[in-house]
C-alpha cells in the first residue's frame, strides 16, 4: 500500500497493515513507508508495487534455503543486497531493495564481509 505522505508519518500506513494483517493472516503486506520512504511518489509507489510481487515468492525461496545453507555448513546464513548490506536470509520484508540496483557492490562486498567475519563459507 502507499499513502501519499506515508513517507513522512507512517501511522496510518501501519494501521492499516495491522487491520489487513488481522484479517488476512497469510497475506504478504508491503507498506511504501518501510520499502522505500521517500517524498516521490512514482519511485515508492512502484518499487512498493515490484515488492509486494516478488515478496512472497522470494521469501519461501529464502526459507527453504535456509536449511539447505545450514547442512551445507553454514551457520548464519545471510542475504546480500545490491547495495552492498546484508540482512539474515529468512527476514520478511524489503525484496525489491535486494535488486533495486546493480549487484556489482554487493558481489564485490561479498568477500571482504566474509573476511571480516573470519567465515570462509560465503556463498557467491
Amino acid at each position: 500500500m502507499c499513502y501519499f505522505h506515508a513517507w513522512r508519518d507512517p501511522a496510518h500506513e501501519r494501521a492499516t497493515a495491522e487491520i489487513l494483517t488481522a484479517a488476512l493472516p497469510d497475506a504478504y503486506v508491503s507498506l511504501s513507508s518501510a520499502v522505500l520512504p521517500q517524498i516521490k511518489e512514482f519511485e515508492r509507489v512502484s518499487t512498493t508495487i515490484v515488492n509486494a510481487y516478488v515478496g512472497p515468492v522470494l521469501s519461501r525461496y529464502l526459507v527453504r534455503l535456509r536449511p539447505a545453507l545450514r547442512e551445507a555448513g553454514l551457520s548464519r546464513p545471510d542475504a546480500c543486497h545490491s547495495i552492498a548490506w546484508r540482512s539474515r536470509a529468512d527476514r520478511r520484508g524489503g525484496p525489491a531493495r535486494r535488486g533495486r540496483r546493480a549487484l556489482g557492490p554487493g558481489l564485490a562486498g561479498s568477500p571482504a564481509a566474509s573476511t571480516r567475519r573470519a567465515s570462509p563459507n560465503t556463498a557467491i
